[in-house]
């Protein structure tokens, strides 16, 4: 009746936290056998940003993120299956890819414009799903950003906007940084 999803936080996983862990020592040995400090390096530092978001309440705004961010990296996968034909199998495709990136970047900045401009449109969200819950956004710009909704949403809007010009920068760039991860990973 009311539309849209609610971010349900539950109890930690203990077995997804080893598993992840388990993950990040098995990258780290690879490194480590072929010699490639630097990479070795940087997996250990995204291993402490991870830490400190898994053992905070950090978390918490990760998981009120995650969703509205997911509908903004499958707008750039598909705008880029569009643009370059990567991963298609037939030419009809690519318009597809394209029509539904296209879709997904309107449908979230028109969300944002909307959170950030009519009253109306803000009440009814903050009322979440009739009552008795807060929704993401309000609930990230609250707890922990200490922002008002339409911050957020202004935030969002610059992601969605964001979104064709980084894919279009990773589309240009993709060569450079595909050589640059080789020379990282092969412990020269």
């Amino acid at each position: 009746m009311y539309g849209g999803g609610v971010t349900m936080l539950d109890q930690r996983n203990t077995g997804v936290l080893i598993f992840v862990y388990a993950g990040f020592a098995a990258l780290g040995w690879w490194l480590w056998k072929r010699g490639a400090q630097v990479a070795l390096a940087i997996l250990a530092l995204a291993v402490a940003v991870y830490s400190m978001a898994a053992f905070t309440p950090a978390h918490e705004a990760l998981f009120l993120v995650a969703g509205h961010a997911a509908e903004l990296l499958f707008a750039g996968i598909f705008l880029y299956r569009a643009l370059s034909g990567s991963a298609c199998r037939t030419p009809g495709e690519r318009p597809l890819y394209g029509a539904v990136a296209t879709f997904l970047l309107l449908n979230a900045a028109g969300f944002a414009w909307r959170l950030m401009t009519d009253h109306g449109f803000r009440v009814d969200y903050e009322e979440a799903k009739g009552g008795g819950r807060w929704m993401d956004f309000s609930r990230l710009g609250e707890e922990f950003l200490d922002a008002e909704l339409q911050t957020v949403a202004a935030a969002f809007l610059f992601a969605a906007v964001a979104t064709p010009l980084v894919t279009w920068a990773f589309l240009r760039g993709r060569g450079a940084l595909e050589g640059a991860a080789a020379r990282l990973t092969s412990g020269s």
